[in-house]
């Protein structure tokens, strides 16, 4: 399998050590790789990020494949944690422009255009970029939201430009090469524009299974992110933290920020020393963490019939437990997803199929499901806890996770 290595992309030095290390033998849309997602940290600024990582070509072919923003679910809209999300960001992007300013806005990875609907409504002119083929068409058919399908590329811009926004919500973190997209985003700019990026907040890393799954490549602290900003001509005009939870998406903290031109680079701070011991008390969570997932799980597949055990959920979450826990080895009788895009594939030899409902069906071939995810657990229980009600058990990792941890509380 082919990877690619990298430096480290704000002080663009090669001195960095290898903080975590995270399986992911195989990948929904990508295949069976073997893939190992490793975690370094620059000693020079502090900067945290992925490397070597897999190929731009097999990122991109997944993201056009596999968008998360599709919603299928809600028949293309944004669930209220996102709404409620996006609501936060565009009133703190309000406050960098005068009172009754209407400009041109650019959201790139904008999903199905939600954001650029509320400055649409504003009387700003908007445009979006998104890879997948669904949110431009939801995009037009919710919102009548102009938005060019693929991903970035300046030489596609340069007609549209300039723009008084740029937003980059939940995007830089996925990006190879964030220093070349910011010296591009300067050119794109306006001389009075403002561009605002919404990441992962590192110092808060929520101690949960993915927090370094395959899909992020970089991970910002608040002097990491200011570092590369400065680095690319940008000052910090406003940095915020939000701690999120369950009722705001994404329910792990986040830092956002609004730039703007400086005309010059500054000097970057080192952020080392504080970066260091909130990776190394993340590591020891996350391994306490496992040990009580792979108790749970070998408890459930003790209890279950040799293939009569389902999962909920092919996300990255189950690659990883595939990858880490006994699910590996044990015979499935599938994988449910409620994404219609990957209904056909495998995971690991698993396929990969959509909940018909039909109760006697499922009867026939499952006797326990076990729900695969953390930040969707809940929801998915009230999609199919009535199956509890007809035989079929459903099991909830976190939900016994807390249980266990209460017990230990009290004990």
């Amino acid at each position: 399998m082919d990877l690619i290595d990298r430096e480290c992309a704000v002080c663009r030095q090669d001195d960095h050590v290898e903080v975590f290390d995270q399986p992911t033998g195989a990948i929904i849309g990508i295949g069976d790789i073997g893939y190992h997602h490793r975690i370094q940290l620059c000693r020079r600024c502090g900067f945290v990020f992925a490397a070597p990582v897999l190929t731009e070509k097999m990122i991109f072919s997944f993201y056009e494949k596999m968008s998360n923003y599709e919603q299928p679910q809600h028949r293309g809209q944004r669930p209220q944690p996102e709404i409620d999300q996006i609501h936060r960001y565009v009133q703190l992007i309000s406050r960098r422009f005068p009172e009754g300013f209407r400009g041109k806005a650019l959201d790139i990875g904008c999903a199905t255009a939600y954001g650029l609907s509320l400055f649409k409504a504003r009387g700003w002119d908007v445009l979006g970029l998104d890879p997948s083929a669904r949110c431009v068409a939801l995009s037009k058919q919710c919102y009548d939201v102009r938005v060019i399908q693929g991903f970035f590329d300046p030489a596609v811009l340069i007609p549209e430009k300039p723009f008084d926004l740029i937003v980059l919500c939940h995007v830089l973190e996925h990006l190879l090469h964030p220093d070349k997209m910011l010296d591009d985003l300067n050119g794109l700019l306006s001389e009075n524009g403002r561009v605002y990026i919404e990441v992962p907040d590192l110092m808060k890393p929520y101690a949960q299974k993915c927090y370094f799954g395959f899909e992020h490549v970089n991970f910002f602290t608040p002097v990491t992110l200011t570092n590369l900003a400065r680095a690319h001509g940008f000052a910090v005009d406003s940095l915020s933290t939000f701690d999120n939870g369950p009722q705001i998406s994404p329910f792990y903290p986040v830092i956002g920020v609004t730039l703007s031109k400086s005309g010059k680079k500054s000097a970057l701070n080192n952020d080392y020393a504080d970066v260091l011991p909130v990776i190394e008390k993340f590591k020891s969570g996350s391994m306490r963490l496992m040990a009580r997932l792979q108790a749970l799980i070998s408890g459930i597949i003790e209890q279950t019939p040799k293939g009569r055990l389902a999962l909920w959920g092919a996300g990255i979450h189950t690659s990883q437990l595939l990858s880490e826990t006994a699910l590996g080895q044990t015979p499935l009788a599938c994988i449910f997803d409620n994404d219609p895009k990957k209904r056909g594939s495998f995971l690991q030899g698993h396929p990969v199929e959509s909940f018909t409902g039909n109760i006697e069906d499922v009867k026939k071939r499952i006797d326990a499901i076990l729900i695969s995810s953390e930040a969707s657990e809940n929801d998915i229980y009230q999609q199919i806890g009535h199956l509890e009600g007809h035989g079929i058990r459903i099991y909830r990792l976190y939900q016994e996770e807390k249980n266990n941890d209460n017990m230990e509380k009290c004990s």
